[in-house]
C-alpha cells in the first residue's frame, strides 16, 4: 500500500512538472519592417516562432554580420549571460523575405498565457542579392 502511494505521489510531482514546464513555454512574434522615415508602423512579414524550435541556454554566436541573417538572437531570461536562438529553416520571415538592397529592421514579442509583451527594440538588417556570376571583361 506504502509503494502504490508513492507512485501515486511520484506520478503527481511529474505531471505537475510537466504542466509546469508547458505553461512556461512561450512562442514569440517576430516582425519585419521597412526602414522608413517616419518610421513604419505596419510589419511586412509578421511571423510565429514556436517555442519547439527555440533552443536557449545558447552560448552568443560569434558573427556580428547584419547581412542577410538566418538566425534571430535575444537574451536568455532564465540564464544571465546566454542567449535563445531561432535560426530560419529556409522557408522563414529572414529568408523568405524578398532580397533586394532593402534597409530592414525586426522585432520580436513573447506571446505566453495569452498575453503578448510589448515589442523589443528595432533591429536592424539587410536583405542584398547575391554576387554576379562569373564576370568577364571583352573588348
Amino acid at each position: 500500500m506504502k509503494q502504490t502511494h508513492r507512485l501515486t505521489c511520484l506520478v503527481a510531482i511529474l505531471l505537475a512538472s510537466a504542466a509546469v514546464l508547458n505553461a512556461q513555454a512561450s512562442d514569440y512574434t517576430l516582425r519585419i519592417y521597412p526602414v522608413t522615415t517616419p518610421q513604419a508602423t505596419a510589419p511586412i512579414t509578421p511571423a510565429t516562432l514556436l517555442s519547439a524550435n527555440v533552443l536557449c541556454n545558447q552560448t552568443a554566436p560569434v558573427s556580428t554580420s547584419t547581412r542577410n541573417p538566418n538566425k534571430a538572437v535575444w537574451d536568455d531570461p532564465a540564464n544571465a549571460g546566454k542567449v535563445c536562438v531561432w535560426t530560419d529553416p529556409g522557408t522563414g520571415p529572414l529568408l523568405g523575405t524578398p532580397t533586394g538592397f532593402a534597409a530592414l529592421e525586426a522585432t520580436l514579442t513573447m506571446i505566453g498565457g495569452g498575453a503578448e509583451t510589448d515589442e523589443s527594440n528595432r533591429a536592424p538588417f539587410s536583405k542584398t542579392p547575391p554576387p554576379p556570376g562569373r564576370v568577364r571583361l571583352v573588348k
